[in-house]
């Protein structure tokens, strides 16, 4: 198990993960964010993000 030292833990990479992140990003720019899921990628169902350029890609 690796040690991690982080100033916000997200637990979950779901659509509301993921704008979480990015939100805590904004707002804290200096702060070590980590996200924590199962899946080795991340999925969205909402279309927000890639309208708006948060993600890179529909990739």
């Amino acid at each position: 198990m690796t040690h991690v030292m982080t100033d916000i833990l997200i637990i979950g990479g779901g659509p509301v993960g993921m704008m979480t992140g990015i939100t805590a990003a904004d707002f804290w720019p200096g702060k070590k964010i980590l996200v924590v899921r199962p899946e080795a990628e991340a999925l969205t169902q909402c279309g927000i993000p890639y309208i708006f350029g948060m993600l890179g890609g529909t990739d």
